[in-house]
């Protein structure tokens, strides 16, 4: 076993401990996020609140960081330091500074600094609880930013913010990309609930920037919007991204101006490089293939898709959703199209099932990628398609860039 892989063995040890007390718990009853946010205030390790923007939202919280990051990046104001959650296929890769993630390296050094640390915190947990490998990895992440001298600090949060060590991060700047009924369990059940879960992340801030929904999700379940707040309008559909990441983007800016307004440095031009998780295009076996991590089906570009589908008439939909998304609107939609669809449910995740996927579905462990690119070889073998298209969660999207050698 490598250091690398015995510190995150050590990482993911007591998250994974906990898991028969822990499920169907609420995170009120398992998580302290002050607990890891006082080793880092002990080390001086909280990033500057003027220069740290913190990111939440039910859906686009991560490609908002990643595209923050990005145009930050273009304005050559100084390095940049990105967290994100989860990774993208090494864990190491939530950490990033200028879009490159931290060295393992590094990344052992700076876990063995506070391992005994964490040691003492964690027996100090009782059996429910847990001590957060999400928390644990923004420490890591804090302290190398600290010995990089990063000028600006990007930071998502993790499902919620109440209790989420971003989320209860000291930061003058703070993001509501969307709310909507997500993570029931663990930080609702109502959706009013998620709502002012996710809203903890405004709480001391000097400006909270909002997506269009977020005034009127607010309004409707009597929760205040903040004094401070800026709404960002929906952008003009241009057909050159789907919606949902125009609109991310469009987030994106006004936070990155936001936080140079405020720190003296000057936008050098408005575009970036559209980096994201999310959305892109690849192919297989020579079929174009666009991935997209639509998870509501509100949100779901159905232009966007439609364009597709003149240009790929035998369009073939490999989805993968949990049950704690909602894709029986899709597959309906999807069946009045006429396309066809075909389901993968990922196994060993942490609290999800697909129990509901609406389509009989090929079972693929999550961590791996060559099973996946069998099932996909399979459908192509069976439809013929002339396109594909990649609907569902994070882990999914990760391990069919991983299968197609992207990652």
């Amino acid at each position: 076993m490598t250091d690398y892989q015995s510190c995150l063995d050590a990482i993911f040890e007591s998250f994974l401990g906990s898991r028969p007390a822990r499920l169907g718990r609420h995170d009120r009853d398992i998580r302290d996020p002050r607990a890891i946010l006082d080793i880092a205030a002990r080390h001086d390790l909280l990033s500057p609140p003027e220069r740290t923007v913190k990111i939440t939202g039910s859906k686009g919280k991560g490609t908002t960081a990643r595209l923050a990051a990005s145009w930050l990046g273009a304005q050559g104001v100084g390095p940049v330091g990105l967290f994100i959650s989860p990774n993208e296929i090494d864990q190491a890769d939530r950490i990033r500074i200028d879009g490159e993630p931290i060295g393992h390296a590094d990344f052992v050094r700076l876990y063995r600094r506070f391992e005994p640390e964490l040691a003492d915190l964690g027996k100090a947990f009782g059996p429910a609880r847990y001590l957060s490998p999400f928390g644990i990895f923004l420490l890591i992440a804090l302290a190398w930013f600290k010995e990089r001298e990063i000028r600006y600090f990007v930071l998502e949060a993790g499902r919620g913010a109440a209790f989420d060590e971003v989320g209860r991060l000291p930061a003058h700047l703070a993001v509501v990309t969307s709310l909507f009924t997500d993570h029931a369990d663990q930080i609702g059940p109502t959706l009013g609930d998620i709502a002012r879960n996710k809203m903890a992340i405004a709480e001391g801030t000097r400006r909270t920037i909002l997506g269009p929904d977020v005034p009127g999700i607010l309004r409707d379940n009597g929760i205040a919007e903040p004094p401070d707040a800026k709404i960002v309008a929906p952008p003009p559909a241009t057909g050159e991204l789907p919606r949902w990441v125009a609109l991310d983007l469009a987030i994106a800016r006004m936070a990155g101006r936001t936080l140079i307004g405020w720190n003296g440095d000057s936008e050098r031009r408005s575009d970036c490089p559209v980096v994201t998780g999310s959305f892109g295009r690849l192919s297989w076996r020579s079929v174009p293939l666009t991935y997209d991590g639509s998870i509501r089906f509100q949100d779901f570009d159905r232009d966007g898709f439609e364009a597709f589908v003149r240009h790929h008439p035998s369009t073939l939909v490999v989805h993968s959703w949990s049950d704690q998304k909602d894709g029986a609107p899709f597959l309906a939609w999807f069946r009045e199209k006429g396309v066809a669809t075909r389901a993968v449910a990922l196994s060993n995740l942490d609290m999800h099932t697909y129990r509901s996927s609406g389509d009989e579905a090929a079972t693929v462990d999550f961590t791996d990628s060559t099973a996946l690119g069998a099932v996909f070889d399979a459908f192509v073998d069976e439809l013929r398609p002339d396109g594909i298209y990649a609907l569902g969660i994070q882990p999914f999207l990760r391990l069919l860039k991983q299968a197609a050698g992207r990652l």
